[in-house]
């Protein structure tokens, strides 16, 4: 992928722009780009991207793309042939249809950089199409987006995971968001914010942040302001379950649940079992096979939506983790962290039975009072707030689970382990959003 940046940000390197972006990449990427000063430029590319992309171009829009074959470590690669005297805009020569295929082939935190190289790359990346290009050819990524504050200021500013640089970085493109103690929902490629507080005035705004351009757009009203509810989407609504509705502590209710038809746009009220005591404060909530099961201090339950009935959850192995953790499902199975136990729990949620503590995770220890576990592609990814106060910050993990025994044992390996920001901050969620 360093070389497709390469490519593309050569290509106007005598624009200032371009030379300033060449020294803000990584050192391999730029000494790729310096490599990529000369006649021959594909040459300098990895084989198999090159041919990759020449194999894209069709011959008659193309009549100065010449494959040759020129020795580089003993390796053939495929060069494309430029005048010495004159250094011809190439990307202008490639199809359009090609070059979306190129750029959908880089990760997209590279996208506001190449914004910035020209018009004809801010166009593209700002582009319904390449998006779904991307998805075509399996580019699609999981992007982790995490909303986080200072202690001393509540409004919340969006950081990205740059899980290959394993740290935490602001997203430039997005603003900060006044309101904290609102609930996030991600659905397709947007982030739903809904609710939350602004100088001790409670809101019923909602937005919608969509990830693919890092854009936030207004969305509306909720029928009641509400503070820290918790929300899943089943079947393109979202199901927004009690919170705090008031400034007295008395205003605590699980027994409000609003439901929002994304397609029609309209909210909706449902209305709890009778005699069916949920507590106050819950704490997460998932969804699996039309049925959201959430999670509260005492308790936990299953809501089925298009039953409209409710269950108590019997096993307290799914609601013991402790407060301030989110976890995330995989092949139905419930990873959360246990902050009391500092470990990894899974739970079957169609069996409904405990399957223990994940195994092989010695490297992930780790104390901390607030955990978040999401899926990150093929692995999953633990966000902790560090529990040392003396030094605070925000450290993350990346977590591979390798097999399940016959014993029902779930094992793991940890892939790494740090600290992906210092500093005194703190986060309020972790959401992975495929692009």
């Amino acid at each position: 992928m360093g070389a497709v940046i390469s490519f593309l940000a050569w290509v106007h390197k005598k624009k200032k722009t371009s030379q300033t972006l060449i020294t803000s990449l990584p050192k391999d990427v730029s000494v790729d780009c310096t490599a990529l000063v000369s006649p021959t430029l594909i040459s300098s590319l990895p084989k198999n991207f090159s041919v990759n992309c020449i194999a894209l171009v069709p011959i008659p829009k193309s009549p100065t793309l010449i494959t040759s074959h020129t020795e580089r470590d003993s390796t053939d690669c495929t060069a494309l042939r430029v005048p010495k005297h004159k250094y011809p805009d190439l990307i202008t020569l490639l199809p359009a249809d090609v070059l979306t295929d190129c750029i959908a082939r880089v990760p997209k935190h590279w996208y506001p950089t190449l914004s910035l190289v020209s018009k004809l790359f801010r166009s593209m990346v700002a582009s319904p199409e390449l998006y779904a290009r991307r998805s075509l050819l399996g580019f699609a990524e999981s992007c982790i987006y995490v909303p986080i504050h200072c202690s001393h200021d509540l409004s919340i500013r969006w950081y990205t995971l740059l899980r290959n640089q394993r740290r935490l970085v602001p997203i430039p493109l997005l603003p900060l968001t006044p309101y904290s103690s609102s609930v996030y929902v991600v659905l397709g490629s947007r982030i739903f914010v809904l609710g939350g507080y602004y100088e001790s005035q409670y809101t019923t705004n909602v937005s919608t942040m969509d990830c693919r351009y890092d854009t936030v757009q207004p969305y509306g009203t909720m029928p009641k302001a509400v503070v820290n509810p918790v929300a899943e989407v089943v079947d393109g609504k979202i199901y927004v379950i009690g919170g705090h509705h008031g400034k007295d502590s008395s205003f605590w209710s699980s027994d409000l649940m609003m439901v929002l038809d994304v397609e029609s746009q309209t909210w909706e009220y449902v209305e709890k079992k009778s005699g069916l005591e949920m507590g106050h404060n819950l704490i997460s909530c998932v969804a699996l096979e039309d049925k959201i099961y959430i999670k509260g201090c005492r308790k936990s339950f299953v809501f089925k939506p298009k039953e409209g009935k409710w269950e108590e959850e019997a096993n307290e192995l799914l609601h013991s983790s402790g407060r301030g953790t989110s976890g995330c499902v995989v092949d139905g199975i419930l990873y959360s962290y246990d902050t009391y136990g500092n470990c990894l729990r899974a739970y079957d949620l169609k069996k409904r039975l405990s399957c223990g503590v994940v195994k092989g995770l010695g490297g992930l220890v780790k104390k901390s009072y607030k955990v978040f576990v999401v899926r990150c592609g093929e692995n999953s990814v633990l966000l902790m707030q560090n529990g040392d106060l003396l030094k605070p910050g925000i450290w993350c993990a990346e977590i591979a689970l390798t097999e399940r025994n016959q014993r029902g044992e779930i094992w793991g390996k940890v892939e790494w382990s740090q600290l992906v920001l210092d500093g005194d901050a703190s986060f309020s969620d972790c959401l992975s959003v495929m692009v």
